[in-house]
């Protein structure tokens, strides 16, 4: 246990000497723990079909920034755990430092939109919003792991206004409850107008919704609000007419390149991510138990979540080659191989297409992620859904859902021993798939009250924390300086706490 403690507070400690800036860049303004936004390495990407051919984008590598002045959100419970963990009460300052830092400056104060999600990051020097990879003009998107809870509890008035703001910004038909992936800051929620027309082009991702169902289930279970409750019902009818009866599964995104469409094109296919769509769906679901106004609408979404991970759970997992495949047909289940999205899913498929345009020669083939295997663009390995799948198992109970985390936790269990160093050899970090798998085992030990998985999760620790004492492979960046860091601390802490009350 000592050894957890330590190893947190060394990195923390590394965070906020390295990776830290002042407020407003004042010597001595509050100090607040900085994270680079979005980092991949160099690939060329398949896009849409161009004739005989497709369109191809090179993504050239980035790197994360030596001086980050973008506010790293998933820092803060990693610093209230240990401030507890280790009672130094420093961990807890900055912390609400932090807190109050976003409090007095992390608002758009025309529209009431936050600057956080997956395109817009807040800067601490220049206090306002920083875009997606630093190019472009900032917008607005959800994205999973927002820290509503905290925020609420520090400026709820801010974050209510937020939660209205956004029906506006980002809806684009309220009858259909169409909308678009983001929105923009700037325009004035007080006039309560939806201001971006409706497109048939725009991409409306299931988790986009998802996410927004859960926004407005957080503020109706805090304030009662019925019009947040009726947003959430509609874009929960919206997803739930969308959703395979058969599988479960769901489109990954609506949109049509047919100008001209009057609705919005629902794709066939479903990617492995949408683990975090059902995720969203429960935790909504969650938010609303107890309340009697919605009562009905979280049976709806707990079902719509149970049945969304049930079928990825099912279908996207080859057991015998020990791949995650990422897109999967709506209809049955099946692995979509034309959805030429990124790269070839085969290197026969590679072939065909490279003999008719060989300038797709350096197009990655990739079938899948593997337990410590991941796409070429990224740095880091590991995939999402053993942990998803277990925390739906404990959040409802389901006997399938429990079976599927077993067979993921002995998949990972069985895998994990053949990593020797930090960075596997593709030269991806190796740590956040351990952080994640780590957290499977104590959510496996937690329904089961089998010894086995709490020793699993600690030998997942010290085999990554013995890792990260060598150093980083020639060309790669020492792991704290990645956005993903956070994820592996707070496996850590949870592993503390697992340990303390065991």
């Amino acid at each position: 246990m000592e050894t957890i403690l330590s190893f947190v507070q060394d990195a923390l400690q590394t965070l906020i000497e390295k990776q830290s800036a002042r407020l407003a860049g004042a010597p001595f303004g509050e100090r607040c723990i900085t994270v680079t936004g979005t980092v991949n390495r160099r690939y060329r990407s398949l896009g849409g079909r161009l004739g005989n051919s497709f369109k191809t984008f090179v993504y050239d590598t980035i790197l994360p920034h030596p001086e980050p002045s973008e506010m790293d959100f998933g820092i803060w419970p990693v610093l209230e755990k240990f401030a507890v963990e280790s009672g130094d009460s420093s961990y807890r300052k900055l912390w609400e430092a932090m807190i109050q830092a976003f409090a007095d400056y992390g608002f758009d104060p025309r529209s009431g939109l936050a600057y956080f999600g997956a395109m817009t990051h807040f800067d601490v020097v220049r206090l306002g919003p920083s875009p997606y990879m630093g190019a472009g003009s900032p917008g607005f998107k959800f994205t999973a792991g927002l820290p509503f809870e905290t925020l609420w509890e520090k400026m709820p008035e801010k974050l209510g206004r937020m939660f209205k703001a956004f029906y506006w910004g980002m809806i684009t038909r309220p009858e259909t409850m169409d909308y678009n992936r983001y929105g923009f800051y700037g325009f004035d929620d007080r006039r309560r107008e939806h201001t971006m027309p409706y497109r048939p082009g725009h991409v409306a991702f299931a988790g986009a919704g998802a996410w927004m169902i859960e926004a407005w289930a957080f503020h109706y279970s805090k304030t009662g609000d019925t019009e947040s409750l009726a947003h959430a019902q509609a874009m929960a009818d919206k997803w739930q007419a969308l959703q395979n009866p058969k599988t479960g599964l769901v489109p990954h995104f609506l949109g049509s390149k047919k100008e001209g469409e009057t609705s919005m094109t629902a794709q066939s296919y479903c990617n492995i991510g949408d683990t975090g769509t059902a995720s969203a769906f429960l935790d909504a679901a969650r938010l609303l138990e107890g309340h009697t106004e919605s009562e009905t609408l979280a049976a709806q979404l707990a079902e719509m979540g149970r049945k969304l991970i049930t079928g990825l759970a099912k279908y996207c997992y080859d057991a015998e080659q020990e791949v995650f495949h990422e897109w999967l047909h709506i209809e049955d289940g099946s692995i979509h191989t034309e959805a030429y999205t990124y790269h070839f899913h085969s290197q026969e498929q590679k072939d065909r297409w490279e003999a008719i345009d060989p300038t797709l020669a350096d197009v990655a083939v990739h079938a899948g992620n593997q337990f410590y295997r991941a796409g070429p663009s990224s740095w880091a390995c590991g995939v999402g859904i053993p942990l998803s799948t277990a925390r739906a198992a404990e959040r409802t109970g389901d006997p399938y859902l429990l079976e599927r985390a077993r067979v993921f936790a002995e998949g990972i269990r069985q895998a994990s021993p053949g990593e020797s160093g930090p960075c596997n050899e593709a030269g991806q970090w190796i740590y956040p798939a351990s952080g994640s798998y780590l957290q499977t085992m104590l959510c496996m030990h937690r329904i089961t009250g089998e010894p086995q998985f709490l020793n699993n999760a600690r030998r997942l620790a010290a085999a990554e924390i013995e890792r990260l004492a060598e150093p980083a492979p020639e060309g790669v960046p020492e792991w704290w300086r990645f956005p993903f860091r956070s994820g592996f601390l707070i496996s850590l802490m949870e592993l503390h706490a697992a340990e303390m009350k065991a």
